[in-house]
């Protein structure tokens, strides 16, 4: 066996040099320190620190690196370095030379002599106050998502939501939300099964499954209703929407969205539906029954007027019955409002007909059988802006020829007609129009009579009469216009158009 020699004292030098340039050039700090707790050695790193220089603190107790919150701690550490234990990695607060509070780590070591007696103790720091920030700002930012992820999940039970991350190009989905709560199947069956649990169950739907196909051409975001069957084969009503993201081909290749439980909230709609279709209901009611009452008080006051010898069969009393006839035009309006299905929109050609007989009933000319006949095209809705002039219109029309055109003969007719006309993209085919808007459609209304007509020189737009003052004002509110035949009888033709009307289907 070969002798170690002792190492020579220019060695040892050498290695002392060594070991004090890597000490100095550390950017931790060594510091060393005497059995009762003073400074004995300071280096670079110590200074760079806490920012004292070796000349502050060379002979200066340990503890002025104390913070206030650790105030006797190194007297501590010291004693259980006596008893023998080794401190590796403590975290404490530390302070400054300018009074800056810092986080540092420390080990602490016993320095022994030959006869393993402790002569000092070796304390090395490390500022650990970047990463204390760093780990605290971490710690903030999981327990913000913590609590964040926590709100979520309980905003998507209770909302019953469902999210979902659909890769078209693998053909992979990933769910999350209140599953169990929406669709009856635990997280893992409905995990396991994977989306074809979700689209087999798609009963009622006018979008493609989460195919990709939800994606047309030009739309990013998407929104469509649905009802799905839950597993205990009851169904709900869902809302599908989100965001569809495509490559620069303009190619659909995932989907992220909502699936929301929207039974209650449809539930609700057609209850206030409902509501609202009772409310107009009852208005048109109200204002019908107004009416009449209207009505009702014209015809007492003219029953007052019959009574005096000398206004019976004057103007007064035929003013009274054309005021009356005019009411009961608008009234039954609101009848037929009423009592049919649609409450914003009136069927014009079964209103005309009933107001027609109404006019007849009312007139009733004893020595003389007038007949009416009607020409409607069926299913013409209007909303009151139109069918009350209109009506209006027919009423004065019908009532004048029922008052002049028959007078000393025994019979006659009055025709009334009501069509439309196709124009702009209105097609005549009815299959081809059916579910298609019109941009706008030319109607016709004609109220003729076979009587003894109007003479040709009497210029019947500027008559000094009530009612054809009426008919002129309500044409031009239609923006229509008027025509007047006198060929073997009376003969109106009034022509508007109506923009934006519904082809019937």
């Amino acid at each position: 066996m070969k002798k170690i020699e002792n190492p020579k004292p220019t060695d040892t030098k050498i290695q002392t040099k060594i070991l004090t340039s890597i000490l100095e050039s550390s950017e931790d700090a060594f510091i060393n320190t005497s059995i009762d707790g003073l400074i004995t050695s300071w280096n670079k790193g110590a200074e760079q620190i806490y920012g004292y220089s070796d000349k502050e603190v060379l002979g200066k107790p340990i503890s002025i690196l104390e913070s206030p919150t650790s105030a006797g701690e190194m007297q501590e550490l010291t004693e259980l370095i006596e008893q023998g234990d080794r401190i590796h990695h403590y975290e404490t607060l530390q302070l400054r030379n300018d009074g800056k509070i810092i986080s540092a780590s420390l080990t602490l070591s016993p320095i022994i002599d030959a006869s393993e007696k402790l002569i000092s103790i070796l304390i090395i720091a490390r500022d650990i106050t970047k990463s204390k920030e760093t780990e605290e700002k971490l710690q903030k930012i999981e327990e913000k998502f913590r609590k964040t992820k926590e709100t979520y999940n309980v905003a998507m039970e209770h909302t019953r939501q469902i999210i979902y991350d659909y890769d078209l190009r693998t053909d992979k989905c990933i769910w999350a939300g209140a599953i169990e709560e929406v669709t009856g199947y635990s997280f893992g069956e409905f995990q396991r099964l994977g989306k074809n649990v979700w689209v087999l169950n798609i009963t009622q739907t006018n979008m493609n499954r989460l195919d990709g196909d939800c994606c047309d051409e030009e739309a990013v975001e998407f929104k469509e209703e649905f009802k799905m069957r839950k597993k205990d084969r009851t169904f709900i009503c869902v809302e599908n929407g989100g965001i569809c993201f495509k490559d620069h081909e303009g190619h659909p290749y995932r989907t992220v969205g909502v699936l929301k439980d929207i039974t209650t909230q449809k539930g609700t709609e057609a209850t206030l539906a409902k509501i609202d279709i009772l409310r107009k209901q009852e208005i048109h009611h109200r204002i019908k029954n107004n009416l009449q009452v209207i009505s009702s008080l014209l015809n007492l006051q003219a029953d007052q007027f019959s009574n005096r010898e000398c206004i019976k069969g004057s103007e007064v009393l035929e003013a009274f019955r054309e005021s009356q006839n005019r009411v009961i035009s608008m009234a039954l309006i609101h009848e037929e409002l009423y009592k049919g299905g649609e409450l914003d929109t009136l069927d014009l050609s079964s209103y005309i007909k009933e107001l027609a007989e109404n006019l007849f009933f009312t007139y009733r000319l004893s020595n003389t059988d007038i007949s009416l006949k009607t020409d409607f095209e069926e299913n013409l809705f209007f909303d009151m802006d139109y069918a009350v002039p209109l009506g209006i219109i027919v009423n004065e029309l019908v009532s004048n020829s029922l008052k002049h055109a028959f007078a000393e003969r025994d019979k006659g007719e009055i025709s009334i007609k009501f069509c439309r006309e196709n124009i702009g993209e209105c097609r005549n085919d009815i299959e081809e129009s059916k579910n298609e808007e019109c941009k706008s459609a030319n109607f016709i209304l004609t109220v003729s009579d076979n009587g003894v007509g109007i003479p040709e020189n009497l210029d019947f737009e500027n008559l000094d009469s009530l009612g054809f003052q009426l008919i002129f004002s309500l044409v031009e509110q239609l923006d229509g216009e008027i025509e007047l035949k006198r060929n073997n009888g009376t003969e109106f033709t009034i022509k508007f158009i109506v923009a934006e009307y519904n082809c019937p289907i």
